[in-house]
Order: structure tokens, then C-alpha cells, then sequence
């Protein structure tokens, strides 16, 4: 369980940086929660995209799909425990 809290915060953090230069974060928060350092490193290296070409802000459904899968890696590794 600590494992996935620690991965999502991990994908958190290079979403956020990445959303700030202007790429979607959806994106980001996946490929920063598999790959952290190379796209910690990506992310801090990528310039800021133009106004006209910068990602919309996540959407409620994103945000909930990304929190349930979240949520759902959490809840299997509790019950892994129980048993």
C-alpha cells in the first residue's frame, strides 16, 4: 500500500511540473509514476509551450478515472494483507 502512495505522488509531481509548461498532465502523472527520474528529468528539461498550444486543464472524468485506478491499487493491496 505504501508503495502506491509513494508511486502517485511520485507521478504527481512530474504532472504538475509538466502541466505548469503546458502538457497534459494526465499523460505525465502515467509516464512519471512508471519512469519517475526520466521524467522528472524530462519535465524540468522541456520549455514552456506557447499559450495557443498549451494542454486544457485535466478534465473531472480524467482526474476521477486516474484517482479510482489510485484508489483501486490501494484497496488490492490491503486485501493482499488480509489474507
Amino acid at each position: 500500500m505504501a508503495l502506491a502512495v509513494v508511486v502517485a505522488m511520485l507521478g504527481w509531481i512530474v504532472a504538475m511540473i509538466a502541466w505548469k509548461k503546458g502538457r497534459a498532465p494526465v499523460a505525465w502523472f502515467v509516464y512519471g509514476a512508471i519512469l519517475f527520474p526520466i521524467a522528472l528529468t524530462h519535465a524540468l528539461l522541456l520549455d514552456p509551450l506557447p499559450e495557443e498550444e498549451r494542454a486544457a486543464p485535466p478534465s473531472k472524468l480524467a482526474v476521477a478515472v486516474v484517482a479510482l485506478l489510485i484508489f483501486g491499487l490501494l484497496f488490492a493491496g490491503s486485501m493482499t494483507r488480509m489474507h
